[in-house]
């Protein structure tokens, strides 16, 4: 397969094989093609969940439970930023957990781990305990 990137981005990839952290080109489109898989994952499990909420907020409004709708939507605003905090949706982002010069001098296997999408319940535990 052969892939054909900006100037700019073969720059980026040509920095980090000769960074010494990749053997080659194809070792560094790899990676990134993993992240985005994990990135997406990690939007699919958060609309998943979204999705769960969504039906049980509907199951609940028809029994009567239900809890003010303006609430409801302040809450399910609030839980989107918290994730904007953790995943910034732009390719050109850093993730936030520390600086671009941590991110650089992390290993491959160090940045996955970093940048690994968050479990269901992982999510559950930081949206409660913020």
């Amino acid at each position: 397969m052969n892939v054909h990137l900006t100037p700019e981005l073969e720059q980026f990839v040509q920095a980090k094989v000769e960074s010494g952290r990749y053997n080659s080109a194809s070792e560094v489109v790899s990676e990134a093609l993993l992240l985005m898989q994990q990135n997406d994952e990690f939007h699919a499990i958060h609309l998943q969940e979204l999705h769960n909420r969504m039906d049980i907020a509907l199951s609940e409004s028809a029994r009567g439970e239900g809890t003010d709708g303006e609430q409801f939507i302040q809450d399910m605003l609030q839980d989107l930023d918290v994730v904007a905090e953790i995943v910034k949706p732009s390719a050109k982002s850093v993730p936030s957990f520390g600086t671009l010069h941590d991110v650089v001098q992390m290993t491959p296997e160090q940045f996955r781990e970093a940048t690994r999408p968050m479990t269901e319940q992982e999510v559950d535990a930081f949206v409660k305990g913020r």
